[in-house]
């Protein structure tokens, strides 16, 4: 593949550089349990190009199996993803496990449940991010969030932004590389085109950081080749910066004192807006 194929790309953050400005990149991947043969290719993955990266795991399957795959990992930050990734919503109805159909309580009972056994886990690789499964979460659940230990929630492209919340601050990913209708990464000439899109967007507006979603488990050969080669191209432009998951939450605490600069009203059409199917 050649840098032909990244020209919008490697223009844009170009454009960022010609301004004195540093484009920020970010890496949370999803649906993170116990150790696997693809966790192993995201990691070496992401520790061969030096990308740190936000594990989303899912506390209730999270196993001392996969605390020993990673203790050593210094790059590695861990969000809690829910409880046990169970739809509770109503046929018909967006899945969502952070709803409040079965009451309030149970909620934040499981939560807390979740984030105590993520802890005894990471210790200190567990991050104040709340990661909601299929990016979806009952507003009225955000005031008690804070008081479970979360500083933060990210959800995908502008679902949610610091308008809708007061304790805590948001930080979204923007690129979810999966097609959920097919489970096959989308067109890597789109994948590019919306990136690009986001940073010129973030280089007129806020400059927040810019997240890539992945999920290593359903990853064909295309989302792999598609990483390697995002990879590859942002390294080699002076002054764009993958950041890990310290910062990032040092950043998004930061943004959200600030007076806010509610995020687009709609989100890009890469995968954005996932079908029930998607996680």
């Amino acid at each position: 593949m050649q840098d032909g194929s990244y020209q919008e790309l490697i223009d844009e953050l170009e454009e960022w550089r010609s301004s004195g400005l540093t484009p920020r990149l970010w890496l949370r991947d999803d649906d993170v349990t116990a150790p696997s043969a693809e966790l192993d290719m995201l990691l070496a993955l992401t520790q061969d190009h030096a990308i740190p990266v936000v594990l989303a795991a899912i506390p209730k399957p999270a196993s001392e199996a996969l605390r020993a795959r990673l203790e050593d990992i210094d790059a590695v930050r861990i969000a809690t993803h829910g409880w046990s990734h169970d739809n509770h919503a109503p046929d018909g109805e967006y899945k969502q496990e952070l709803g409040l159909y079965r009451g309030l309580n149970i909620v934040v009972e499981e939560l807390t449940r979740g984030v105590t056994k993520l802890r005894q886990l990471f210790g200190e690789k567990l991050s104040a991010l709340l990661v909601p499964p299929w990016n979806n979460i009952d507003d009225r659940l955000l005031p008690h969030l804070n008081g479970i230990g979360f500083q933060a929630v990210s959800v995908l492209g502008s679902r949610l932004t610091n308008k809708r919340t007061t304790d805590l601050a948001v930080t979204n990913v923007h690129l979810d590389i999966i097609d959920w209708e097919t489970l096959r990464c989308h067109d890597e000439a789109r994948l590019v085109k919306e990136l690009s899109r986001e940073l010129r967007k973030k280089r007129e507006g806020d400059k927040g950081p810019i997240g890539i979603l992945t999920h290593h488990l359903v990853h064909d050969d295309a989302a792999w080749q598609f990483l390697v080669r995002l990879f590859e191209v942002t390294q080699k432009r002076e002054g764009c910066r993958w950041i890990d998951g310290d910062e990032l939450m040092q950043s998004a605490i930061a943004r959200a004192a600030k007076p806010v600069t509610p995020e687009a009203t709609s989100a890009p059409s890469t995968g954005q807006e996932e079908s029930p199917v998607a996680h």
